[in-house]
């Protein structure tokens, strides 16, 4: 158990340290996540979901916070990332941030009305501790609204970096929905969603995931590849596969999912 709380905590600090260098410029290729934020609170909207106490988890540079504060104006809305350089930013949408991991959360029991979380907790290390940390703070019958990453996620480049299949381990559907029975959570709705998203080349897909912070851009080779020629080779067996017209395209699979207190 100890061994795996240091290797957790050096994996900890790895994630913590990609996403603070990549801080300045996360805007300018969150595209993604803008999309499922706006489509998180559609569905807040929708469920007529009144709090008056919200932690966002893996707030990154706030613009889920923004939307937030804007559709429940007086309520108490905690911005929490692991990352400090990703805070630096969010403090110019909203003045509540708090610097955390999500495994161990600094937060009183019972806290929240409402905790949310998008396209975040698929770079959390022990996901079960993470969802076991949320319903801790929630108060009885709080509400959880997340999004997360599936496995069928920049499948394309994977078929082009087979690597990629062994280390972008993303959890399926059917295992977050077990994870969330077993801690303890009721009412649980789920989606999964697919969307295609269009790039000029593969090689912009392999920057996308280096300036979002990812942390499993090391298994593809990006230097030293004596190497321009596999390089050139990736890109043509990519646009041979996975071409249109405007360019390349990247799957994103994107489970929604709600559960209750």
């Amino acid at each position: 158990m100890y061994i795996f709380q240091v290797v957790r905590e050096k994996r900890s600090q790895v994630i913590k340290k990609k996403f603070s260098r990549v801080a300045p410029n996360y805007d300018r290729y969150a595209d993604i996540q803008r999309y499922f934020g706006q489509m998180l609170l559609k569905e807040l909207k929708k469920d007529g979901i009144l709090t008056k106490k919200i932690l966002d988890i893996g707030t990154g540079t706030g613009s889920l916070l923004k939307l937030l504060n804007s559709f429940y104006p007086t309520a108490d809305i905690v911005g929490l990332d692991i990352s400090w350089g990703m805070l630096e930013i969010a403090k110019e949408k909203i003045d509540r941030v708090l610097q955390a991991d999500a495994v161990n959360l600094p937060l009183k029991n019972n806290s929240f009305d409402l905790v949310i979380s998008n396209l975040a907790l698929q770079w959390v290390i022990d996901l079960e501790a993470a969802l076991f940390e949320v319903l801790r703070v929630l108060k009885r019958e709080g509400r959880f609204y997340f999004t997360t990453f599936g496995p069928q996620t920049l499948k394309e480049l994977k078929i082009i970096f087979p690597a990629l299949e062994g280390y972008l381990k993303l959890n399926t559907l059917a295992t977050i929905v077990d994870l969330l029975k077993k801690i303890g959570f009721l009412d649980i709705q789920s989606e999964a969603v697919l969307e295609k998203k269009t790039y000029p080349r593969m090689i912009d897909i392999v920057r996308w995931l280096k300036n979002i912070g990812a942390n499993y851009t090391g298994y593809i080779p990006t230097k030293n590849l004596g190497m321009r020629r596999i390089w050139q080779l990736a890109e043509e067996m990519y646009r041979r596969q996975f071409s249109i017209e405007e360019g390349v395209f990247a799957t994103f699979e994107v489970f929604l999912i709600k559960a209750q207190k």
